[in-house]
C-alpha cells in the first residue's frame, strides 16, 4: 500500500511517498509559490521514482491549513482532481497539528504567521490539542499560557513530517469526502473579504 503526502500550506512545495508507513521518497521545489508550477512535476517524479502507478497508491495526506490563501487552494484543488479520478483516499490535516508531532514537547504551542502582528496557534499538552484553533499576538499567547513552548512562526511542515504525521495517528484520522474537503482558514485575506463581501 503507498500513501502519498502533500504539502502546500507555506511558501514551497513538497511531496514525499512512503510503502506500509515506510518513507520511500521526499522531494521539494524551494521555488517561492511555485504550487501550481512544480506539484505536477514533484508528484510525477516521486511515481517514477518508486516504479509504480496511479493504480498503486491507496492514500493522499494534505495539509488543509492554516497557511496562505492561494497555496491551499492549489494543493486541495490537486488532490480533489486526484481522488475523483485515481479513487484515492484523501486525508486533510491541520498544519498545526503537524508542527505539535514534529516539535514533541510535553507542553507546546506552535504558531504560524497570521499577518497583522499576529500569529496562528493552538495549545498542546503530551501531544492533544487542549485549546481551539486561534489567531492572536505572540505576547498574549506567552501570558496566558506561560508554562508552555511558544514555537516562533518560523516553520511550516514539510510532506516528510507530514507523512511521518499520518503513520502515527491514521487509525484516528477518517478520510474527507473528495467534495467537500476545503482549505482550513481561521481568517481570510482581506484581498479576497474586499471582493467577496458577503463571506
Amino acid at each position: 500500500m503507498y500513501t502519498l503526502s502533500i504539502e502546500t500550506s507555506g511558501p514551497y512545495t513538497s511531496c514525499a511517498i512512503a510503502q506500509d508507513d515506510q518513507l520511500k521518497y521526499f522531494l521539494a521545489s524551494y521555488k517561492r509559490f511555485h504550487h501550481a508550477e512544480d506539484i505536477n512535476l514533484l508528484v510525477d517524479k516521486l511515481l517514477k521514482l518508486e516504479k509504480i502507478k496511479w493504480k498503486d497508491i491507496q492514500n493522499v495526506v494534505i495539509t488543509l491549513g492554516p497557511g496562505f490563501f492561494t497555496s491551499l487552494r492549489v494543493g486541495i484543488s490537486f488532490v480533489k482532481a486526484l481522488s475523483l479520478v485515481h479513487q484515492i483516499n484523501i486525508y486533510g490535516v491541520v498544519s498545526l497539528d503537524v508542527l505539535a508531532f514534529v516539535y514533541g514537547k510535553e507542553k507546546v504551542i506552535p504558531t504560524l504567521p497570521a499577518q497583522k502582528g499576529e500569529v496562528f496557534w493552538a495549545a498542546y499538552e503530551r501531544g492533544k490539542r487542549i485549546s481551539e484553533y486561534n489567531i492572536s499576538r505572540m505576547e498574549n499567547i506567552k501570558n496566558t499560557y506561560p508554562d508552555f513552548e511558544v514555537c516562533d512562526p518560523l516553520k511550516y511542515p514539510d510532506a516528510r513530517e507530514l507523512m511521518e504525521f499520518f503513520n502515527q495517528n491514521k487509525n484516528a484520522l477518517s478520510p474527507h469526502n473528495p467534495l467537500e474537503i476545503e482549505p482550513f482558514y481561521l481568517r481570510l485575506p482581506d484581498a479576497y473579504l474586499k471582493h467577496n463581501p458577503t463571506e
